[in-house]
């Protein structure tokens, strides 16, 4: 019997979504890559061809984080991610995108 993941990794890639999929893995796993006070302070928004787009929530925890851009990019790289980007933008605590809030 196949394994679920080898039957759906070709429609993934079919579809185009592979992506997203990482991304959602990526959200779903955010607390437990980057542990608090900095999960909560910075949350992915977008992935794509290897790059990760991230709001941060302030100018002053975008300034601290650019220092260590290359140390997460180095967490990340097990879901693709090949780069980071930081913006200012709105940060979705990952304890409600857990519950499907926003």
């Amino acid at each position: 019997m196949k394994r679920a993941d080898s039957l759906l990794a070709p429609l993934i890639k079919n579809l185009k979504i592979e992506d997203a999929v990482k991304l959602g893995r990526i959200k779903a796993g955010w607390a437990d890559i980057f542990e608090k006070p900095v999960s909560l302070h910075m949350f992915p928004a977008i992935l794509k061809e290897g790059e990760l787009l991230i709001n941060v929530d302030s100018p002053i925890w975008m300034q601290q984080l650019s220092f260590y851009k290359d140390k997460m990019t180095d967490k990340l790289q097990g879901f693709g991610v090949k780069a980071v980007r930081l913006r200012l933008g709105k940060v979705i605590p990952w304890e409600k995108e857990k519950r499907g809030e926003e």
